[in-house]
């Protein structure tokens, strides 16, 4: 076989191919795929209600919380699954949530945490949407202390426990706001699914901020 006519053959394999793959990418509809997007958040809030004393159960004693703490501010770095001719969209990942510039009372218990979690976002007409999710944390504090340590006097840190069992490490997640292209102006609540009322009288910190984020 002449070079000539082994060129040819190469190329009608080649445009027999060519035919296949188009023949094969129409069939497959490759809009009718979530569209999977990474993103990252940061968001600054004016703390609206939280708890502001937890109760020891064994002493009976009252501790404050927070006094004077009115700002809070949170991290995420996740995946934004938009689902095709659809107003809804899912976004999972890992996000940390503390309050910022803490005072003197909040030394006591600190509501810091970091989780992973998963939002369920319905999307309205004007940027306006709603979303409900669940997390679960990764790290958090479970104690409340009662007396710090003072080497001067000897005295050793006094505390009880609080939120330690894997329900009570189930978050609950709600937020309904405005987008504004990279800007978000919402209303957050945070709390736990599992603990605190109504089921238990367990301390749960809950939290409900009016927030601006930034997502990137």
């Amino acid at each position: 076989m002449s070079l000539i006519s082994r060129l040819i053959m190469v190329a009608i394999v080649l445009i027999a191919l060519a035919i296949a793959l188009d023949v094969k990418a129409d069939y497959y509809d490759y809009k009718s795929e979530p569209d999977y997007q990474p993103y990252g958040k940061i968001s600054l809030g004016y703390i609206l209600n939280q708890p502001d004393s937890v109760r020891n159960r064994d002493t009976g004693k009252t501790i404050e919380l927070f006094q004077g703490d009115h700002l809070n501010y949170a991290m995420e770095l996740g995946i934004n699954v938009k689902v095709p001719n659809s107003n809804k969209e899912f976004h999972l990942g890992l996000a940390f949530v503390d309050l910022l510039n803490q005072g003197e009372s909040s030394e006591n218990y600190s509501p810091y945490k970091f989780e992973v979690f998963g939002d369920y976002i319905f999307n309205f007409s004007s940027g306006y949407y709603t979303t409900i999710g669940v997390g679960f944390k990764i790290a958090s504090d479970d104690r409340v202390v009662t007396q710090r340590s003072d080497p001067n006097f000897l005295t050793e840190e006094e505390y009880f426990t609080v939120n330690e069992s894997y329900l009570d490490k189930l978050t609950a997640r709600f937020s309904i706001g405005k987008k504004f292209k990279y800007y978000t102006v919402s209303i957050d609540h945070h709390s736990q699914w599992l603990s605190g009322q109504p089921f238990n009288d367990d301390f749960e910190y809950h939290v409900t901020s009016l927030n601006i984020s930034y997502t990137f």
